[in-house]
């Protein structure tokens, strides 16, 4: 990946950041809300801006907590970096 992961805090407008990201490859780390409800809507951004951008930009997204490993985030950002049929997905690190 040529540039680091996209950082997205928890109470930021997730579609909004994603939208206005620089491709070809977006790859963000999100804040993991608390709420399933909260998590849900997270997902369902990215796949919209998955969407809106598809076929010019790929866009994927982490959903990490405070106890997700670095490690684990970093081989999750690669192996999304590098999949590359794959857009509009969120990976969740606990």
């Amino acid at each position: 990946m040529s540039r680091p992961p996209l950082a997205i805090g928890a109470d930021a407008d997730v579609l909004a950041a994603l939208l206005a990201a620089p491709g070809p490859i977006v790859i963000a780390v999100i804040a993991a809300p608390p709420s399933a409800a909260a998590r849900s809507y997270v997902r369902s951004a990215v796949a919209l801006a998955a969407e809106r951008r598809a076929p010019a930009v790929r866009v994927n997204a982490i959903l990490a907590t405070n106890a997700s490993a670095p490690d684990a985030v970093s081989a999750a950002a690669a192996f999304l970096s590098g999949a590359e049929a794959t857009t509009g997905q969120t990976l969740e690190i606990g």
